[in-house]
């Protein structure tokens, strides 16, 4: 449950749904540190991250905004180039 996977535990709606994840192996361990999510909708890569309308902030886990305590939104785009 590192930054880069924490999203998977705190949000149910990301399980059991087409993602690629980009991730690297952590040397002399048997962890895999995840680097990049997205989904994939109609066989198209999205961008997934939680976003705070009130300071612009951008997140990659679900929860409250860091810097106002607000509810962060879910957000899933259109990767650029698909």
């Amino acid at each position: 449950k590192d930054n880069g996977s924490r999203m998977f535990f705190k949000d149910a709606k990301l399980l059991n749904r087409p993602m690629r994840l980009t991730a690297r192996q952590v040397p002399n361990a048997q962890l895999l540190q995840v680097i990049n999510v997205h989904s994939i909708v109609k066989g198209k890569l999205h961008e997934v991250y939680y976003w705070c309308d009130i300071c612009t902030i951008k997140r990659h886990e679900a929860g409250i905004c860091d810097c106002c305590g607000a509810a962060m939104e879910f957000r899933e785009e259109l990767c650029k180039g698909e």
